[in-house]
């Protein structure tokens, strides 16, 4: 009997809730990650180089910075 394959689909997220406005933002969309400058750190083990990375809120506008990414 042969066995099936079947595709395995891949998803992750890099989620953060603004601290002026608190509204959820997942910073992995286009708003945030068009160069890659997240998910390149995060796929390749280096995650302590998104400390202090900005962020602007696309909802109210303010700045505040990554303190540490948690799993």
């Amino acid at each position: 009997m042969s066995k099936k394959s079947v595709p395995v689909y891949f998803g992750w997220s890099l989620k953060v809730e603004c601290p002026e406005c608190q509204k959820d933002l997942d910073l992995t969309t286009g708003d945030y990650d068009n160069d890659l400058e997240l998910s390149d750190p995060i796929f390749n083990n280096k995650w302590e180089e998104l400390k202090g990375f900005v962020v602007k809120c696309k909802f109210c506008q303010k700045e505040f910075k990554i303190k540490a990414i948690e799993a």
